[in-house]
Parts: structure tokens; C-alpha cells; sequence
């Protein structure tokens, strides 16, 4: 992936019908739409092995999300907070997924969504919570295969589509962000907020 992508687009063609984008946090695969398909550089194609993760992956997985946080310009949590939230991810198939892309053996990217359950949809969709591709492996469609793994498990699910939120409007690749969705089938959607309740 060549930027970070969080927020305002949906899942349209590329994964479901009636598929939407809203604000979040993701880094994916990005740059001008005439040099990217589907957020894939031209003649750059990783072999990219994506998987459900395993309890082995979380230490690794965990600390790619930590980067995206930073690089998005974030406060982490603890990371022994998000370790402990990805082994819940992982043990419970009914709260949502954690993918992982290898390429060559090697972390290349990872992918957290969680099930929601929404009246806008009338039933279950797919939100990317965070989405990271190893900077030396961005462009090469790594983002493009963890996406692709996310709709069919969702497809599968019965899920009515999959959203994603975009980094707030300041941050510098947004949209290279949101080129990368749009070329991964998502659809402009709108602006999420947030309150803490911390």
C-alpha cells in the first residue's frame, strides 16, 4: 500500500451490492488513479498469501496496527490492550476477523474488521477497522488480496456489504487512500465521527 486509508467510502461492485464506505482507519494501497488497478502498481504484483490469523500472529499483527496508528498520526492504545483485543478477535468469529497477507514468508499485511449490526442495511455488514501493508510491499496488490479475503468470508457470512472510513481530511495521502478503495469497488459514502467515553 502506498497510503494510509481510513474513512468516507463504501463496498460497492468489488464485494457486495449496496456497498458502502464510512470513516475509520486503514493504510492501503494507493497513488493516481492512471498508475494503479484495483491498487495495484503497473508491473508490480506480490504473491500474496492471505489467512485468518492465528494466536502465533499476533504479536506481529498487533505491532503493524501500532505503526498505522502512528503513521495516521494516532495514539496507540497499550499494547498489551491490543494484543489481548486480537486474541478476542481471533477466538470469536461472531465479533469479526483478522486477516494477515504473507508474501514470501513474511508479514505483509493485515486486515481487523468486526461484524456490525445496523438498521441502514437492514442486517450484518463488514467494517475494516485497520488495514496496513508493509511499506516495502505497498503498490504490489497486497491490500487489493486482504480486501478481496475480507468480501468473500463476508459473501460466505450472508454480510450485506463491507464499509471502511478514510483518516481525517489533513492527512496527507488521503487521497491516495481513497483512490486505493475506489479502485477496490468502494463507493463514496460520507464523514464519520466520534465521542470517547473514556
Amino acid at each position: 500500500m502506498r497510503a494510509g486509508v481510513v474513512g468516507g467510502l463504501g463496498m460497492g461492485e468489488g464485494c457486495a451490492p449496496e456497498a458502502r464506505v464510512v470513516v475509520g482507519r486503514a493504510v492501503g494501497d494507493g497513488g493516481s488513479g492512471d498508475r494503479f488497478r484495483r491498487g495495484v502498481r503497473a508491473g508490480a504484483q506480490a504473491r500474496a498469501h492471505t489467512r485468518a490469523a492465528r494466536f502465533d500472529d499476533v504479536p506481529s499483527a498487533t505491532t503493524a496496527i501500532r505503526a498505522l496508528l502512528v503513521e495516521l498520526g494516532g495514539n496507540p492504545p497499550a499494547a498489551a490492550a491490543m494484543r489481548q483485543a486480537a486474541r478476542e478477535l481471533i477466538s470469536d468469529p461472531d465479533a469479526g476477523a483478522l486477516l494477515v497477507a504473507e508474501v514470501e514468508g513474511e508479514l505483509a499485511g493485515v486486515l481487523a474488521a468486526s461484524w456490525q449490526l445496523a438498521l441502514h442495511c437492514a442486517g450484518r455488514y463488514a467494517l475494516i477497522q485497520d488495514l496496513w501493508v508493509d511499506p516495502a510491499r505497498r503498490g504490489e496488490g497486497v491490500g487489493g488480496e486482504l480486501i478481496a479475503s475480507l468480501c468473500r468470508l463476508a459473501r460466505e457470512l450472508g454480510l450485506a456489504r463491507v464499509e471502511v472510513g478514510l483518516p481525517r481530511p489533513d492527512y496527507p495521502a488521503l487521497a491516495a487512500t481513497s483512490a486505493f478503495y475506489e479502485a477496490n469497488g468502494f463507493t463514496a459514502l460520507g464523514v464519520r465521527m466520534r465521542r470517547g467515553l473514556g
